[in-house]
This record gives C-alpha cells, sequence and structure tokens, in this order.
C-alpha cells in the first residue's frame, strides 16, 4: 500500500505515453515556432520575430525554457528549429514535443506530494489516496497537456509548491515560488491576490518588523522578475504588448463557460426578439475568430469593466482572509481565496481561454480530501469544468477518448468522496438533473442535429450549447462555494461542522487542537484562565430514549442537586470527565463526524461552563460568542439553538460545543 503514489505516477505516465500519436492542436506549433525563435535569433529578436502568427506572447522565463529545450532538439531534428520551416511536423518532433510535457510532469507529481504532506493529510489514508489520483490523473490536464499540447502541468507543479511553503511558513521561499510561476505564464496573475493578503498578514504584519519584512519579501519577490525582464528592457513596450494583448476581444474563438458567454447570447437572444440586423462589416461573437467584436443591443463591455468587476468580486474573500486571525484557520481560508480569485477572473476576465477553468480545478482537488463541503462544490465544478474542455477536442477521432476519460475520471472522483466520507456529500436533486442534463449536448451533437440538417446550417451550435450549459454550471458553483467560503450560511442545530473529526479548537492558550484530541485538562486549564466562567460538573442521571430522533438527557447539578433536561440529537457528542467523547448513538457519531465516542450512561460525568455566580433564575442567556482569551469561545449555531433553554441547559451543552472553530470568522468579525 505504500507505494501507490509511485504507481499513480507510473499508470499516468503510461496513459500520456499512449497519447503520444494522439492529435495535437495548433498550440503544438505554437511551441515548436518558439522552439526555433529562441534557437535561431539573438535575444533582442525573440520578442519582435512575426514571421509566424505565432508569435512568442509567455514571459521572458518561458522563453528561456524552449531556449533549454531547444537545445536537446538540435540532436533529435534540426529541422524543427529553423525560423522559417513552419508548420513542420516530422515524427521525431512530434514525439520529442510531447515526450518533454511527460518528463517537466516530474515537477507537478513533486509538487502533489509535498503539497498534500503539507495539508496534513497522512500517507496512505483514504484522504491521501483521493488526493493523490484525482491531481495525478487529472483529466482536465490531460486534455489540456497531452492531447491538445500545452506545458500546464509543471506549471501548476510549480504553484503547488508555492502552496506548499506557504502552508509550512516558509514565506520567503513561497513567495520566490510564485514570482518565478509569475515569470514562465501570467495567467496565474489570477491567483497573486491571495498570495499577497496573506503574506502581507502573516509575514509582515503580523511579526513586528513590518518595514524590515515588506523589504525582504520585496527583495525576494522581485529578483525573478529581474532576472526575467532584465536582458529585454529594450523591448519592454513590445514585451508587455505582447503579455496582455487588449485588441483581441471580450471572449475567446471557443467561447470560455463564464459570465461573458451568458451575456453574448443574451444580446444575441435581444437581437432576435427585437429583430435587429447586424452591420454588413460586423465581426460575430459567434465567427469562431478572434477578434474584437461589438454588441448590438446590450452595451459594450471593455478591458476595464472586467477589470473592475474581478476585483469587486475578489474583493470580499480577501477582506475575510486578511481579517482571519490565526494561522492555522487562515491556511483554508487561503486555498479557498485561491480558488474564488482564479473563478472571479475566470467569470469576469477579458479574454479569458476555456482552458483556465483549471486555476480553479486544481486547487480544488486539494480541498476535496479536507472538508466534505468543498468535495461536494469540487465535484459539481468538475462536472461542468472539464466538460466544457470538449471544444478542444473535437476530431471524430478523439470523441471516444474524451468521453471515456471524462466519465472514468467523473466516476472515480465520485467514488473517492463516498469512500472518503460517511456519509457521503449529498447533492440537491436539481443538481443531479442538472448533472445529467450534459446528456443532451452529445445527443444533439452526434445524433439529433445529423438527422435534422442542423450540422451544416448551425455549425456552431454544439460549441455554443456546450459554453452556456458549463457556464451555468460554474456560475452555479461560484455563486453557492462563495456564499460557503464567507460563512454565510444558516446554522441548524446539528453541530455537525463543530464535532467532524479533524476540526480545529482554539484553546484559551491560543493552542490549535483537534477535536478528537481534547482533553478534560483542557477544560480545565481554560476555565482557570476565563474571568468570565468556571468549570461544573454535571451528573447524568436519566436518559430518555423514547423519541428515536431526541434524546432528552437529564443532569444533576452541584451539591444542590438542580435537575436539568437537555434534548439533544443521538449522535450530539458530550464530554465526560476522565473519558473523553461519548453519545447516545457512538455509531451514528462517527459516521456522521468520523468522532470516535463512547455510549453515553447515566452516572457519567459530564462538564460544563457556568458564568461567575450566575443564578438559576437569570432572566436572560449569555449567547454572544466568547473572546479568544476567555475559556472558549462557544460557536454561533450552538447559541442560536439555545436561546430559549435554561441558562444551566445552555451551558452544559457549551461544554461540548468548545470553541473557536476555524469556520465562525464573521462571528468574530462582529465581537
Amino acid at each position: 500500500m505504500s507505494g501507490y503514489f509511485w504507481q499513480l505516477v507510473g499508470i499516468s505516465s503510461a496513459l500520456k505515453v499512449l497519447l503520444l500519436p494522439a492529435y495535437y492542436s495548433t498550440d503544438f506549433e505554437v511551441h515548436r515556432n518558439w522552439l526555433a525563435i529562441t534557437h535561431s535569433l539573438p535575444l533582442n529578436r525573440w520578442y519582435l520575430d512575426v514571421t509566424s502568427e505565432w508569435t512568442l506572447d509567455y514571459p521572458p522565463f518561458f522563453a528561456y525554457f524552449e531556449w533549454l529545450l531547444s537545445q536537446a532538439a538540435k540532436y533529435v531534428d534540426p529541422k524543427m528549429l529553423i525560423v522559417h520551416n513552419l508548420n513542420y511536423a516530422s515524427v521525431e518532433t512530434v514525439y520529442f514535443q510531447k515526450l518533454s510535457v511527460i518528463v517537466m510532469d516530474l515537477i507537478y507529481v513533486l509538487g502533489v506530494r509535498s503539497c498534500l504532506s503539507a495539508l496534513g493529510v497522512v500517507k496512505s489514508t483514504q484522504q491521501h489516496i483521493a488526493g493523490s489520483m484525482l491531481l495525478l490523473l487529472n483529466v482536465g490536464l490531460i486534455f489540456v497537456d497531452h492531447i491538445h499540447f500545452q506545458y500546464n502541468g509543471f506549471l501548476f507543479g510549480i504553484l503547488l509548491l508555492s502552496i506548499s511553503a506557504l502552508l509550512r511558513q516558509r514565506y520567503l521561499w513561497s513567495a520566490f515560488a510564485f514570482a518565478v510561476l509569475l515569470n514562465f505564464k501570467h495567467i496565474f496573475l489570477y491567483m497573486a491576490p491571495a498570495f499577497a493578503v496573506y503574506l502581507l498578514k502573516f509575514y509582515c504584519l503580523d511579526n513586528g518588523q513590518f518595514v524590515h519584512s515588506m523589504l525582504k519579501l520585496l527583495s525576494v519577490g522581485l529578483s525573478p522578475f529581474l532576472l526575467s525582464f532584465g536582458p529585454f528592457w529594450r523591448q519592454l513596450p513590445q514585451l508587455m504588448s505582447r503579455l496582455f494583448p487588449f485588441k483581441r476581444g471580450l471572449t475567446h474563438a471557443y467561447w470560455a463557460p463564464n459570465i461573458w458567454a451568458l451575456y453574448n447570447t443574451a444580446d444575441k437572444l435581444a437581437v432576435s426578439a427585437l429583430k435587429r440586423t447586424l452591420p454588413n462589416a460586423a465581426p460575430s461573437t459567434s465567427s469562431g475568430l478572434v477578434q474584437e467584436v461589438k454588441h448590438v443591443v446590450l452595451p459594450n463591455i471593455t478591458p476595464s469593466i472586467t477589470f473592475a468587476l474581478t476585483f469587486l468580486f475578489m474583493l470580499p474573500i480577501l477582506l475575510k482572509l486578511f481579517l482571519t486571525k490565526t494561522r492555522e484557520q487562515a491556511k483554508l481560508v487561503f486555498l479557498r481565496a485561491v480558488v474564488l480569485c482564479a473563478c472571479s477572473s475566470f467569470m469576469f476576465g477579458w479574454h479569458v481561454h476555456e482552458k483556465a477553468i483549471l486555476m480553479c480545478l486544481i486547487p480544488l482537488c486539494l480541498l476535496t480530501v479536507v472538508d466534505r463541503r468543498d468535495a461536494k462544490y469540487a465535484y459539481i465544478l468538475a462536472v461542468a469544468g472539464y466538460f466544457s474542455l470538449f471544444p478542444l477536442l473535437f476530431e471524430v477521432d478523439l470523441l471516444v477518448p474524451r468521453y471515456s476519460l471524462y466519465l472514468a475520471y467523473m466516476a472515480m472522483m465520485y467514488g473517492q468522496l463516498e469512500r472518503m466520507y460517511k456519509p457521503k456529500p449529498k447533492f440537491h436533486i436539481l443538481e443531479w438533473i442538472y448533472f445529467l442534463g450534459f446528456l443532451a449536448i452529445p445527443i444533439y451533437e452526434h445524433f439529433l442535429s445529423r438527422v435534422l440538417g442542423l450540422h451544416t446550417r448551425l455549425p456552431f451550435m454544439p460549441l455554443l450549447l456546450t459554453s452556456l450549459y458549463s457556464a451555468l454550471g460554474v456560475l452555479y458553483f461560484f455563486v453557492r462555494y462563495y456564499i460557503y467560503a464567507l460563512d454565510i450560511t444558516y446554522q441548524s442545530m446539528d453541530s455537525s461542522a463543530c464535532f467532524r473529526k479533524g476540526t480545529y479548537i482554539e484553546l484559551s492558550t491560543g493552542v490549535m487542537r483537534r477535536v478528537e484530541d481534547i482533553r478534560t485538562e483542557d477544560f480545565i486549564q481554560s476555565a482557570m484562565r476565563s474571568h468570565l466562567f468556571d468549570l461544573k460538573e454535571a451528573t447524568v442521571v436519566k436518559i430518555d430514549r423514547s423519541s428515536s430522533h431526541i434524546i432528552n438527557i437529564t443532569f444533576s447539578y452541584d451539591t444542590q442537586h438542580l435537575r436539568v433536561n437537555m434534548e439533544v440529537l443521538p449522535s450530539h457528542p458530550l464530554f465526560v470527565y476522565g473519558q473523553g467523547w461519548a453519545s447516545c448513538n457512538p455509531q451514528l457519531s462517527f459516521e456522521l463526524y468520523e468522532l470516535k465516542c463512547q455510549e453515553l450512561q447515566v452516572g457519567d460525568i459530564c462538564l460544563s461552563l457556568v458564568p461567575h455566580e450566575q443564578p438559576p433564575s437569570a432572566p436572560e442567556l449569555h449567547t454572544a460568542p466568547l473572546g479568544r482569551h476567555h475559556a472558549f469561545e462557544a460557536s454561533c449555531q450552538a447559541a442560536a439553538a439555545l436561546q430559549s433553554r435554561h441558562p444551566y441547559q445552555v451551558y452544559a451543552e457549551m461544554a461540548n460545543i468548545v470553541a473557536a472553530y476555524t469556520q465562525h470568522l464573521i462571528g468574530k468579525m462582529r465581537n
């Protein structure tokens, strides 16, 4: 079992080798041309050459990488390095370039291994197996890199190495790696705000040496840019115009499944409904060409509008990340911020490619093994996001591979979710209907359109349907996941988020401890530090199981033997003095929270937090969260669920919710 990681690497590599003879896109010629440019022309001509339409438009580090590849390519087939040898694709050239992608994926393998370790995912656990499978066998990277042809794998490897360094609190290494990544491919600017906010908060501001830390961070972060752009300082205007070509239009030839795909469609529907006509020379948004277009009915969208919208939708998650108090809490918020910043750029950015959805999907694979709810949303985006890549693989010979690989990956992902989480993430009936709706697109594309003769009259209809239907799923994910990430959720009486195994609890000492590792001593020490609460014992004197849904427990308090009844769910854990967690249905507790509990019995002594000298007849309840320097912070949901109960009932259950869960930042912000 211990060797499964490298077995998965072997399986992944074997699959990529099998795809060597497969179709490749015009991006293959793009990279062959870059090999020729960097090998045959002087440095100062790299970003000026226009022999081919596929001019060099990646940052200089990628150009240096192409130059290094060319040093090996000249021994394979020197003709591929001739600038004027356009569309050259000998067998040797094809195999050399495709094998170079596979070899460079070793950096991605290192990034996957390092990131899972930095997250604290224990080897040989189901979480580690699932994370390895989702990342190493990622169908999106197989589609884009090993069929369509690009070099995304090793770039995502650098991203994962940067995230890993940040999670390990090696902040300068993280900043350096991310700066290097930006100088390979500037699309990763999508994620830069999340890195910037986290490093500003936890490296520059938290150590009390802001100026010194900022200078170190800037020197480390800017040094790759000096090495990268320095040799091209005379061509900087030309270089920047290549990197940011704003005249290519709002949307790519194949509409990325984002808000602008829906916007373009709305404009076309409005044109049809209002019976407007296009000017004769006006370019169409669905022409399949990369060009500037103008909307007929709806207002035209400019680059400045897309930038403003992107920044606006990044702001809430960045604000939450900045206001997060502890590093342990912030790590999870940071990963979600990376996803949401990338998704904001994808949804509202200018001239977004459909391939950019991988910027959201790859980091989500990490979050899939961390929390059940992240896993659910990751699956929703995976269904829509990977399907949206199908237009890249349009050749008839690729129909079977693309559907087979997609369905196999989605089935594998769903199976891993079932294995990791008990119960498995649940999807609403409307979500299942949406998933099944994807079946209609290939049915139309391969059957109905040909029977009805629409494949010649409406050749772009399958692409349009793919973009639009996928865009609905991506938009749904974006809204729902953003709400979830900001904790704008209704909390029920079931405190599953609090008791789930692996959930961190912040003690009054500032120590973060997993809920399954809480000890009696933690209650005692925290109560001793509290200015508001005392630790009291509550003996279980009766357990009423007459209802299968609610258990009524009677407690006896102190020397006065005051009796208090408390209703709990059968799976609800309580902390028993000297023993640990216990519940009325340990098996159900384990299924729901993966928390090992003993069976609660009459005579067990539970711990509770009671305010200093709080009389039993107090008319009001203390429902606000406690500060981090008090005993524990009670979760918002516990207070809300207990507002109408007797004070001692409240504090008895407060003892079991033991507090400062990382999920409740918004509650803290209100204090």
